[in-house]
């Protein structure tokens, strides 16, 4: 480089200084900002200042269970009982009837061969052995169903945690169905929302297989699920189900929203029919 083109350089720099300083200190707010904003946490949104306000807590319980299995009837109770609970805290319990117990000599009259996949669909992500009765929390850790301390404190444990991802329902009931809409805020939509319509106060009598004689009870049993894959952050669909003559009362509405990768669950919200 010349003296001459040195002697330049200087010149514009004393030149400009006054302008250089300003924009320097400009330039790192603007890179402050960004740096904040581009470490959000996984699910969430800038979209909504209340993010990171609203936070909640919740426990989703799915029992895999079976009228066909000796030792479901006791994981039923504690179902039932966490069913209790609910909604004093956000713990929600369904029970999923799977079908490969009906082989025995009694078709379950709940059981539904989606919901036996679904729990092949767990064992796959948790690494766990496929077995009745099963409790899986949050989608993420599981537990024999009939272990009622473990169950309660795991409940207790993941209550302590808490989310910002939120869902809020609305719905309108007729006689053949039930339409839904559904809000999800702070989260992206890469992720499932399940719908399911549980009834609770179902008891009948087993007349074969390892329950045979025995009158079984069972609460938020699952009617009908429904998965809305990579669920938009607004939007509607409907559950067919015949309600004509029943008591509401005795149905609500699950939501919950899940990885379906990890299946790791992110919220869930509640809502009674009546």
């Amino acid at each position: 480089m010349s003296k001459k083109v040195f002697r330049n350089i200087i010149q514009f720099s004393k030149s400009y200084k006054t302008y250089l300083i300003p924009v320097f200190f400009l330039g790192i707010i603007f890179l402050t900002f960004l740096s904040i904003h581009s470490n959000e946490p996984l699910g969430t949104s800038s979209s909504s200042g209340k993010c990171s306000q609203a936070k909640e807590s919740f426990a989703v319980v799915e029992l895999f269970t079976s009228q066909g299995c000796s030792s479901c009837p006791p994981a039923d109770k504690v179902l039932a009982e966490l069913s209790q609970i609910h909604p004093k805290k956000n713990i929600f319990p369904l029970s999923f009837h799977v079908t490969y117990w009906d082989y025995i000599g009694w078709k379950d009259p709940y059981g539904n061969k989606e919901f036996s996949k679904r729990q092949e669909r767990y064992a796959y992500a948790i690494g766990s052995r496929l077995y009745t009765p099963q409790a899986v929390l949050n989608g993420s850790k599981d537990f024999v169903g009939s272990n009622r301390s473990t169950i309660l404190h795991a409940v207790d444990s993941v209550l302590a945690s808490q989310s910002s991802v939120s869902i809020n329902l609305k719905s309108k009931i007729t006689d053949s169905s039930l339409d839904i809409s559904y809000t999800i805020h702070c989260s992206s939509e890469n992720f499932d929302l399940n719908l399911a319509l549980v009834e609770k106060g179902i008891t009948n009598s087993v007349k074969r297989g390892e329950n045979s004689g025995k009158t079984l009870s069972h609460e938020n049993v699952v009617r009908e699920f429904q998965t809305l894959s990579k669920a938009k952050k607004n939007g509607s669909t409907h559950i067919n189900w015949n309600f004509k003559g029943k008591d509401l009362s005795q149905f609500t509405l699950i939501a919950y929203l899940q990885d379906p990768q990890s299946m790791k669950i992110l919220a869930a919200n509640s809502l009674s029919l009546k």
